[in-house]
């Protein structure tokens, strides 16, 4: 006994077969791999700060192309009060158009071991333990992304 099937109903089988495992991964992947929990990083208002931002902040600053500056400070000094409004004056200046930002800390050891600056960017990271206002712009130059056109006159 020999079946006759006629094409027509073979090819009709197929496309249902086809059309079902199309929703059919539809609908696992919406079961299963639902909408990924994202979590979103805010930045401050301001580009001072006087604390230490997350690792997730950071990570999303420098991959603005911003540099970040981490000064690190005694309450008992009396030079770094005078370089922690020097480096505010520096962030808050147009030369360098809003790709810095500072992060004030304080700190209660006296080890001068400890780094005063550390400058960090997508390019790489410098420590600073002497600071002076040639240091800072040179370390600039050298770590931002986009560059002012100074750095490119002081290179000449």
């Amino acid at each position: 006994m020999k079946l006759k099937v006629k094409p027509a109903i073979v090819g009709m089988f197929l496309i249902f077969l086809m059309f079902g495992s199309t929703i059919a991964y539809g609908v696992l992947q919406a079961v299963f791999y639902g909408p990924a929990q994202t979590t979103t990083t805010t930045l401050p208002d301001t580009n001072i700060v006087n604390y230490r931002l997350s690792q997730n902040q950071e990570n999303l600053l420098l991959s603005q192309g911003k540099t970040l500056l981490l000064y690190f400070y005694n309450s008992t000094c009396s030079i770094c009060i005078d370089q922690k409004q020097s480096l505010e004056q520096l962030v808050t200046s147009s030369k360098f158009s809003d790709q810095l930002f500072l992060e004030e800390i304080l700190t209660n050891t006296n080890n001068a071991n400890i780094p005063n600056l550390i400058v960090a960017s997508y390019v790489g990271q410098k420590a600073i333990n002497n600071i002076t206002s040639d240091q800072i712009t040179a370390v600039l130059c050298d770590l931002m992304v986009q560059p002012p056109v100074e750095c490119a006159l002081r290179k000449a």
